[in-house]
């Protein structure tokens, strides 16, 4: 062998480019996200959502019953369903047949708080399950769980989600009420901490839904993806999240005629269509915390 060929023989393979390196990363996200079929998945996922939204309705009426009497709050509620309802025939049919189940269920409420509390921690479980069976899908994860544990474990992680929810709701009241009163008290206006009150604000809520995100997927699965691929996921759904739900709401402020269609019953089709492309978001995340973690698994030696 003469020297020009030893020399070609101990080159270093070639080093891709980072165009080449995301073309292969975009073509796997591909690949995996066909395979997965991560539409199925969000569907689920999507269901399980919106099938904890009666016993939440159901323990928000138990609550404001704690705070009026009954018939007050039943009055409350015929305003609200004379509100959101139409005066046409079928609307008046639906919302006299709510109202009446309504006025019921404010009249026993305190058996109705105990059954939706019970309703909620099932469905609430129910959903983190699912989400442990979609996460498992994605992650390539065969490992199982005793009923038991995994249910207690499914409690926990509601409540430590739920505990994250509120505190997402309380800082956004916060948030509110202190920018309120800047605007109404000059005074306080030229405050250090008030200037960049905008800029703490846009922080707040993704750093709740990254953390959230990240919790949901490095503690759901029984098989703990490692701490990166977890961030990774929770990094880029947070991001797709953001930009999807600006783009949504511009969606409807500007283009959408859902409005104009379905009247007062537009409410129902947008919570349907935010919780599907949500899911599709929370599950795309997961796919590319995944495939990064498999070409990285690649890449090292041995």
């Amino acid at each position: 062998m003469n020297t020009d060929e030893t020399q070609i023989s101990q080159r270093s393979p070639r080093r891709t480019s980072w165009l080449e390196r995301a073309g292969d990363f975009l073509s796997r996200l591909w690949l995996k996200v066909i395979r997965d079929d991560i539409l199925f998945l969000a569907s689920g996922l999507a269901f399980n959502g919106l099938a904890c939204l009666l016993p939440t309705l159901l323990l928000m009426i138990y609550l404001l019953g704690l705070w009026f009497q009954s018939g007050e709050t039943a009055q409350h509620l015929n305003r609200i369903l004379e509100t959101a309802f139409p005066n046409q025939p079928h609307a008046e049919t639906i919302r006299d047949a709510i109202s009446s189940l309504l006025s019921e269920i404010v009249a026993r409420r305190r058996s109705f708080g105990v059954i939706s509390l019970l309703l909620l921690m099932g469905t609430s479980a129910s959903l983190v399950s699912c989400t442990r069976s979609v996460l498992h899908q994605v992650f390539e994860v065969t490992a199982k769980r005793h009923f038991v544990f995994s249910y207690l474990a499914d409690l926990l992680l509601v409540f430590v989600c739920t505990m994250l929810i509120v505190l997402t709701i309380t800082l956004g009241w916060a948030l509110r009420i202190a920018g309120r009163l800047r605007e109404l008290i000059p005074a306080i206006a030229g405050l250090e901490f008030l200037r960049h009150w905008a800029s703490f604000q846009n922080v707040v809520s993704p750093m709740v839904i990254f953390l959230l995100c990240y919790v949901l997927y490095r503690f759901v699965p029984v098989e703990q993806p490692v701490r990166k691929t977890a961030l990774i996921s929770a990094a880029t759904t947070t991001i797709i999240w953001e930009i999807s739900a600006r783009l949504f709401a511009w969606f409807l402020s500007t283009i959408s005629s859902v409005g104009s269609l379905y009247g007062a019953y537009a409410f129902l089709i947008v919570l349907m269509v935010w919780a599907f492309y949500s899911s599709v978001i929370f599950v795309l995340g997961a796919e590319v915390g995944k495939v990064w973690q498999d070409r990285r698994v690649e890449s090292t030696p041995g």
